[in-house]
């Protein structure tokens, strides 16, 4: 099961090993949610009574409108006009239809986008038009049989493509359109299908068990009895513009918590934390090449008292 909402960086992949590590509390704070991937399985798991979800961006708000409902049966299509038109204020379309999470470009490249548009309406539509415009009007055609002969199909929209769109092609848009993959992935489906997990999910009071803001972490006020989370900008990572992050503070702020505090990095001071949980996976950053990454779980050192013990983490 994917938890959370779509978002560059979340930890789906690895929410059970981390959330393994954290004691029982009252309260749990996800002070760096992104796509609440940690929140989403702890609410599944019924591990606190109440969550409190903050990042300063506002994919908080996306989440707490999937799991109120808000996407209920949506199974709408964003255009690259749409998209670019409308990523600023919707939280939904950058998340959701941007290529990689990373909310700036669109999803697909120009050359695919129709062919995707295309999978979308026959799988949440029931709707074969768009096939049909390609020439693919095979008798008794299913979902099935789509994805039974979609190189073949696939042939036949290049074939429209080339006619149609764009014949002078470069020799890398024309390999890129040949390989592009047929019904593999979806990930346009794979998104709704999460969202609409979440517009399922059916929490007793969730409304007083979930709280939310945006903003800076250390604005929080956080109650006694509580688990901390935070899933900083990796330091040092490409993939994360960190230049505005302030690790110094952050570092001075979670050594003086007086509830346990759990930091998801690549790297913390050893004289001031303490790794405490290593998952080695693959990264998903390229489409090509299979990278291993280790994910780290720290606390501060002067947190490795008698509740962190029990865990026998240490």
């Amino acid at each position: 099961m994917n938890y959370g909402v779509p978002y560059m960086g979340s930890k789906s992949r690895i929410v059970k090993e981390v959330c393994d590590l954290f004691p029982k509390a009252e309260n749990f704070y996800d002070l760096f949610a992104g796509g609440c991937a940690v929140t989403h399985y702890l609410l599944d798991k019924h591990k606190f009574n109440h969550f409190h979800i903050n990042d300063i961006s506002d994919s908080v708000q996306l989440f707490m409108d999937a799991v109120n409902g808000a996407f209920e049966g949506d199974t709408r299509w964003i255009s690259r006009e749409e998209f670019f038109a409308k990523k600023d204020t919707d939280p939904y379309i950058r998340y959701c239809w941007s290529f990689g999470n990373m909310g700036s470009t669109y999803m697909y490249a120009r050359e695919i986008e129709e062919w995707k548009r295309a999978l979308h309406h026959v799988f949440l539509l029931n709707d074969y038009s768009i096939m049909k415009k390609f020439g693919i009007e095979d008798e008794g055609m299913t979902r099935t049989s789509i994805a039974k002969n979609a190189e073949r199909y696939r042939e036949k929209y290049v074939e429209w493509y080339l006619k149609n769109v764009d014949s002078e092609l470069s020799d890398h848009r024309m390999e890129s359109l040949r390989q592009f993959g047929s019904v593999q992935n979806l990930q346009n489906l794979q998104r709704v299908q999460r969202l609409n997990s979440l517009q399922r999910m059916k929490y007793f009071n969730v409304k007083e068990r979930l709280t939310m803001t945006m903003g800076d972490y250390q604005s929080v006020e956080i109650k006694p009895n509580s688990v901390i989370y935070t899933d900083i900008p990796y330091f040092n990572a490409a993939e994360y513009n960190e230049s505005s992050f302030d690790y110094e503070r952050f570092y001075d702020w979670a050594c003086n918590q007086s509830n346990p505090v759990f930091i998801s990095e690549y790297y913390m001071p050893d004289d001031r934390f303490e790794c405490v949980k290593e998952i080695e996976l693959n990264s998903i950053l390229s489409a090509t090449a299979v990278n291993k990454v280790i994910e780290k779980v720290f606390v501060p050192k002067g947190q490795m008292t008698t509740i962190h013990k029990q865990l026998k983490i240490f």
